[in-house]
């Protein structure tokens, strides 16, 4: 009986019943009798599925009712070791969120464990919760390609989880977050759409965060018109009260409407969207430097030019860096450019192409790289300071795309010294 391979359900019920401190009589009730659970243990008496089940939900209304944390199903009376190994699990996500918390290294050998642990036992949401907890550890520990290998093996198993479909939606947008991080924006599209799938109609408002990472994938891969699909979805589900997220959406929609050329939405939209906020100067910071890029479009010189003025009087004045300061930088150098003051320009791109790759913003950072593309004789010079600067690791910073392109805008420009030393950062 010690060999966990030879216990009944006889057995594995007493075992279960006596670790929790229940009495037989306890959980006698729906024609379950004392005196059946005693033939059962003492494998007098079958235990089939239906008592199983009776008894499961009795043990687990005396577990709530006496602030016990487990919940049981029938199956941990039929497979030996299964109870014990949810236990096991236990322990392991309360080791692994400490750990998190308290931001310490996890030993090479006790990841091993817990990985050896979770592709022996099929515990379900259990196995689901340890890879979170693990993709957690890894992005506080910043290698983010670990963290996302284990977010997708997180999301791969919440999708078996049929009977919680809200697993996959809670799940989803920070998955989608990883795969961006890292460029992989198939991989964040692809989990969008399965999320979608898991979503029934009462639950549409589950969907909007997901809807509003789907429609910035979009936009940054210039499908605007897909965008725009997903943006007109978040319309019918956001409610007012909301106003923090209406400014997000609004600001995307903003973003479209200039792809679009739609210039006049575009500051409609922002010209609502400055009623909605209030006390927050990021947010006005970056609504300014977006009219800038709207009336450099525009060409609409003298509105630039207020503009300009008034964000670099609020920039001058403010005594922390703003949240966006990479493309408030960036629109201030569009504006800057159009009214031919490149020293100007020189000094926002430099500070919006600093602080994307201080914060490994991928999104920020390529649009700052298309705005040298398209001005390459103003700013090539700031490439050169970036790429000589040992703590900005450029290379390592893009994907095999972006490198070549930036190696080729080196090499037109005769910068052959550069793009040597990118490929070498690239290559160590």
């Amino acid at each position: 009986m010690n060999n966990k391979t030879t216990l009944t359900p006889g057995d594995i019920l007493r075992k279960i019943r006596k670790e929790l401190g229940f009495k037989q009589h306890e959980l006698a009730a729906d024609d379950i009798t004392r005196n059946l659970i005693s033939l059962i243990e003492n494998n007098r008496a079958t235990l089939n599925r239906g008592n199983a089940e009776i008894l499961v939900r009795n043990m687990n209304n005396l577990c709530k009712a006496r602030g016990i944390d487990i919940q049981l199903e029938f199956r941990d009376l039929f497979i030996p070791g299964i109870y014990d190994a949810k236990s096991t699990a236990r322990g392991y996500m309360n080791y692994l969120k400490e750990a998190t918390y308290n931001n310490y290294k996890i030993p090479n050998d006790k990841i091993d464990e817990i990985a050896l642990f979770v592709s022996k036992w099929d515990l379900q949401p259990q196995n689901t919760y340890i890879y979170e907890l693990l993709a957690k550890y890894y992005l506080e520990q910043n290698d983010i390609p670990t963290s996302y290998s284990y977010y997708i093996k997180t999301f791969e198993n919440a999708v078996k989880i049929d009977k919680n479909p809200m697993i996959v939606l809670n799940l989803a947008p920070r998955v989608m977050d990883v795969c961006v991080y890292l460029g992989r924006t198939n991989d964040a599209l692809q989990i969008g759409k399965i999320a979608q799938a898991h979503c029934f109609s009462e639950d549409m408002k589950c969907m909007i965060p997901i809807w509003y990472k789907l429609a910035s994938i979009n936009y940054n891969n210039k499908n605007y018109d897909e965008a725009s699909k997903h943006l007109a979805q978040l319309d019918k589900y956001i409610e007012m009260s909301e106003s923090s997220r209406i400014v997000d959406i609004n600001i995307l929609k903003v973003l479209v409407c200039i792809e679009n050329k739609n210039y006049k939405k575009a500051l409609e939209i922002l010209n609502t969207t400055e009623v909605l906020i209030q006390n927050e100067d990021e947010i006005e910071d970056l609504l300014h430097s977006m009219k800038i890029k709207i009336f450099t479009l525009n060409r609409n010189k003298k509105s630039i030019q207020k503009e300009i003025d008034i964000l670099d009087d609020r920039l001058s004045s403010l005594k922390y860096i703003p949240a966006y300061i990479s493309d408030i930088s960036l629109n201030m150098a569009i504006g800057y450019t159009y009214l031919k003051n490149n020293v100007k320009a020189n000094v926002h791109i430099k500070t919006a192409l600093s602080f994307a790759l201080k914060n490994k913003d991928r999104i920020s950072y390529k649009k700052i790289i298309e705005f040298i593309y398209d001005n390459e004789a103003n700013f090539i010079d700031i490439l050169e300071e970036v790429i000589n600067n040992k703590s900005d690791n450029l290379a390592h910073f893009l994907n095999e795309k972006e490198l070549i392109s930036l190696i080729k805008l080196l090499n037109k420009n005769q910068k052959f010294d550069l793009s040597n030393k990118i490929l070498l950062q690239y290559t160590v």
